[in-house]
């Protein structure tokens, strides 16, 4: 589910059993409150953009995910980069990953 409401993006994706609900502000992040998950979202064009930080098993981890809607709005990518804030780099090592994730609408059944 994907909702805005004013600068506030709001995003609840259901992974397994569990139910994440991030909220993303315009163009900034806004504190979070204790447990919530927040971000930044803004627009490149037609593509929402989201954003945002948090720890992963002690590390900080930034995750950048683009939102392209195909046409007719059946089909929806998500291409999303993750990286790790870990401090260092070494030589022919890469910090992050890639993703890209296509959903498709079913047709609502008579």
């Amino acid at each position: 589910m994907i909702a805005q409401a004013g600068n506030e993006v709001k995003i609840e994706a259901t992974r397994g059993s569990e139910r994440e609900l991030t909220t993303y502000f315009f163009e900034r992040a806004a504190p979070a409150a204790e447990g919530a998950r927040v971000g930044r979202w803004s627009w490149d064009g037609l593509r929402l953009v989201t954003e945002r930080t948090g720890d992963v098993q002690g590390q900080t981890v930034t995750a950048k995910q683009i939102y392209i809607l195909g046409p007719g709005g059946t089909e929806l990518t998500v291409e999303t980069v993750v990286e790790v804030q870990h401090g260092y780099t070494l030589r022919g090592t890469k910090n992050y990953g890639t993703a890209r994730d296509v959903y498709t609408r079913l047709k609502a059944q008579s």
